[in-house]
Formats: structure tokens, sequence, C-alpha cells
């Protein structure tokens, strides 16, 4: 899978057009959010590649988000990067999927965000796989459950 359309929700303004700004330098296409409501809303509308949010989000925060993907069929599961402060990360670690990568809004640097698009992309990919060998005629309805979303 080809990594083209990136959404990113993050209710900084500024942070938003650095990595914004850092990863259409790669190629990406990137859509960005400042709330909950807005990534939503472009989940179903720009159907990105690559979800990249903030746990800060305002109205529906990372846990939020994921819950909708979880339950709702029309967005269908995709890769997923949390952004969380240092001191949630332990508490969040504990609560994500597998499938999903944690960066420390703190400590990481931008060359970071690009390695764990790649990595939650390759997790996601095996999850998939792993999935066609248990369920080889099955499509990729309850994926979201093999993947832990």
């Amino acid at each position: 899978m080809e990594i083209r359309r990136l959404l990113i929700a993050d209710p900084d303004p500024a942070l938003l057009e650095i990595y914004r700004a850092y990863l259409v330098k790669f190629g990406f296409e990137v859509a960005t959010a400042s709330s909950g409501r807005d990534c939503l809303k472009l989940l179903r509308k720009y159907r990105p590649d690559v979800l990249i949010v903030s746990l800060e989000l305002k109205g529906r925060g990372a846990d939020g988000i994921l819950e909708i993907i979880r339950k709702e069929m029309e967005i269908r599961p995709i890769p997923v990067v949390v952004i969380a402060k240092i001191i949630h990360s332990e508490a969040v670690r504990l609560r994500l999927p597998a499938t999903v990568e944690l960066l420390e809004k703190d400590s990481f640097q931008l060359p970071d965000l690009k390695a764990a698009i790649k990595s939650a992309l390759r997790a996601f990919t095996q999850a998939r796989a792993r999935r066609r060998r248990i369920f080889p005629d099955d499509s990729d309805v309850g994926l979201e459950k093999l993947c832990g979303l």
C-alpha cells in the first residue's frame, strides 16, 4: 500500500502547519483538522491512507476518533499515529491497539513522525495479511477487530 493521503488532527494551528509543511516535502497530500468534529468529517470525505491525531484534540480526542472508526463501517480501518503529551504516554500505551503508533509530543522530531507513519502502516498491513490468512474469502469487514481498533 502506497501512502499518499494523510489527515493530521491537532488543536494547535502552528503545529498543524509545521507537520503539513514537513510531510508535503515527501510527496504526501495532507489535510488538516483542528477539532474532533472536523477530523471525523474529513475521515469520511477525504479518505486518508493514514490518520495522525493528537490525544489533546478538542471535541473528540484520539480515543473518541478511534472509537468511532471502530463502530462505523463507512469509515474504513486505517493506520493511526497518536501524538500525546509525555505525562500521558504510559497510560495511553496501555489502552491503544498494537497497530497504533504513539509519539510523545514534547520529545519527537519531525523525522520521527515520518518513521511513525511507516511503522503504523507496516503494523496495519501485517494485521491485514494475518486476517486474510485466517479468513481468505472474507472482506476487510472486521479488520478493525484484528487490529485492535
